[in-house]
C-alpha cells in the first residue's frame, strides 16, 4: 500500500489554501507521525488520504492509480483506508460498543459470521471485552477513542489514520494508546497519525513528516529532525525531552556519542554509567 501526492494545492471555498503545491510518498509498513502547528494543514492532508476531499490542483494516487472520487471507488478506498477522528463523538452514534464496532464492516455488505468474527478479535486485541454492551455515552474520551480505533479496525484497512489519537488524555492513557498503536502496527499496515505531542512523536514513530503553512519541510528520521534547528523554529516545534537529555549526556561526556539514539526512557537508563551520580545544571 503506498498513497502518494503530486504537486497538491487545495483551497477551501472561503479562499484559504491549506495546501501549497506538496508532494510526499507514504510508505507501506511504517508508523508515521506528522507534525505541524494548529492551521499547519495536518487534517486537510489528511482528508485526502481517504477521499474526503479533493485536490484543487494536483493528484492524490493509491498504490500508483489516482483516486477515483465517485461513490464506488470511494468506498472501495475508505475500507482499505480508515481514518480515526479527533473527537471520538463525531464518529460513535450506534447504541453500544459491539454496535459501533460492528457497524463499518455491516455497511460493507460482509456476513454476519464475519462481522462478528472481526467484532471478537478487535474487542480481544483492543483488551475492551468488558465495554461490549455498554451504552457509548457512558464511556470516558480515552475509552471512546479506543472504541472508535476498534471500529476502523474492524474493517482491516491497510492504512490507519489517526488524528490527535492523544488530544484530551492524561499520560496513563497516552501510553495505552501509544501501546495500542504499536500492537496494530504490521509489515503489511501502516499507521500514520498527527500530534502536538513531539515526545509521542520520538518515541513511536519510525519517520516522522513535518508541514507548515501547507507544505513539506521535513520526512524523515526522527532523530535526523530534532537535530535541525532551522526546521524546529520554522515548524514551532520543541525538543523531545529524551533527545534532549541523551544530548546532554553526551556533551557533559558521562555517555559516548551515539550512531542510534535511545527511543525509550529504559533505552536512556541502559545507557547511563552504573554508580555514578548525573547532575544537570
Amino acid at each position: 500500500m503506498t498513497i502518494s501526492f503530486q504537486h497538491v494545492t487545495f483551497q477551501y471555498g472561503d479562499g484559504t489554501t491549506a495546501l501549497h503545491d506538496l508532494s510526499l510518498d507514504i510508505p507501506t509498513g511504517k508508523k508515521i507521525a506528522l507534525l505541524g502547528n494548529n492551521g499547519a494543514g495536518k487534517s486537510t492532508l489528511f482528508q485526502h488520504m481517504n477521499g474526503l476531499l479533493q485536490p484543487t490542483n494536483g493528484t492524490v494516487l493509491y498504490n500508483d492509480v489516482p483516486l477515483d472520487y465517485k461513490r464506488k471507488g470511494l468506498q472501495t478506498l475508505r475500507q482499505k483506508v480508515g481514518i480515526v477522528f479527533q473527537d471520538p463523538d463525531s464518529q460513535l452514534f450506534s447504541g453500544t460498543v459491539e454496535q459501533d464496532i460492528a457497524f463499518g464492516p455491516t455497511n460493507l455488505g460482509w456476513d454476519k459470521k464475519i462481522v462478528k468474527q472481526k467484532v471478537d478479535a478487535v474487542i480481544d486485541l483492543l483488551e475492551i471485552e468488558a465495554l461490549r454492551k455498554k451504552p457509548l455515552h457512558f464511556l470516558s474520551l480515552g475509552q471512546k477513542k479506543r472504541v472508535a480505533i476498534a471500529g476502523v479496525l474492524a474493517m482491516e484497512p491497510e492504512l490507519m489514520i489517526l488524528d490527535e489519537p492523544s488530544a484530551g488524555l492524561d499520560g496513563y492513557y497516552t501510553q495505552q494508546i501509544m501501546q495500542i498503536l504499536s500492537t496494530l502496527h504490521t509489515p503489511e499496515r501502516t499507521i500514520i497519525l498527527s500530534t502536538h505531542d513531539v515526545n509521542f512523536a520520538y518515541e513511536w514513530a519510525d519517520e516522522i513528516i513535518v508541514v507548515s503553512d501547507g507544505q513539506l519541510l521535513y520526512q524523515g528520521d526522527p532523530v535526523h529532525l530534532f537535530k535541525h534547528d532551522t526546521i524546529l523554529k520554522k515548524a514551532h516545534l520543541d525538543t523531545p525531552w529524551l533527545f534532549e537529555t541523551t544530548m546532554a549526556l553526551i556533551q557533559k561526556q558521562i555517555i559516548k556519542p551515539l550512531e542510534h539514539f535511545p527511543r525509550s526512557k529504559e533505552a536512556l537508563f541502559e545507557l547511563l554509567p552504573t554508580g555514578r551520580a548525573v547532575q544537570f545544571i
